[in-house]
């Protein structure tokens, strides 16, 4: 099968992130002393990333959210009453596995300025 022909076929299946590390993966591939089966786990791997991404892209846009906004660029110096440390533990969603609840207090209309209490 010709080089072209698989990017065809990955095209037209809609491989795309498997399609877009292919000759990287098989580069580095040629140059270590693995098996196939372990570049064909890492190609999918990649394709399973690319959808993930796309995915949350979509999510975000379908959301209509007017503008990105993520916890890297929180100005935590703008709220010194934030515990930027506990608020990136947070985002790390590690409460979750925990089975650990997240309460956030405070009085009316403080915004950001509440507690954050895990239990």
């Amino acid at each position: 099968m010709s080089y072209q022909a698989v990017h065809q076929l990955l095209e037209e299946l809609k491989l795309l992130g498997f399609e877009q590390h292919l000759d990287a993966k098989v580069e580095e591939w040629s140059r270590q002393p693995t098996d196939v089966m372990s570049l064909l786990q890492q190609l999918l791997q990649e394709e399973k990333n690319h959808r993930v991404l796309k995915g949350v892209k979509y999510r975000t846009r379908y959301a209509g959210f007017p503008f990105p906004k993520t916890l890297q660029d929180f100005d935590f110096s703008f709220q010194p009453g934030i515990d930027a440390k506990q608020i990136q533990q947070l985002g790390s969603l590690k409460f979750l596995y925990n089975h650990e609840n997240v309460i956030f207090l405070g009085p009316p209309g403080v915004g950001n300025y509440g507690k954050c209490l895990l239990m």
